[in-house]
């Protein structure tokens, strides 16, 4: 997966958009291709493939207090690739 990744971001496009959602992982496909130069349609296929390749992902922070639970539990998971 990380030879993908680092395929994938190659680009400098690849590296402004990911520099760009870094800065606000909600900026729309308008801003990304007003910032690196693309036209959306082209973005949106690059958002597809470094969310393909795994160089972008989501990590989310929930409060669990909001959804109403009073307990936390922490879980690792390692498999195998497939």
């Amino acid at each position: 997966m990380y030879a993908a990744a680092r395929f994938a971001c190659s680009r400098r496009a690849d590296r402004v958009l990911l520099a760009e959602l870094a800065y606000d992982g909600r900026a729309s496909y308008a801003r990304l291709a007003a910032v690196s130069g693309l036209n959306e349609v082209t973005v949106r296929r690059r958002i597809i493939s470094l969310r393909a390749s795994g160089a972008l992902y989501f990590d989310l922070d929930v409060d669990h207090r909001f959804f109403g639970y009073t307990g936390t539990a922490l879980l690792r998971i390692s498999v195998v690739p497939s």
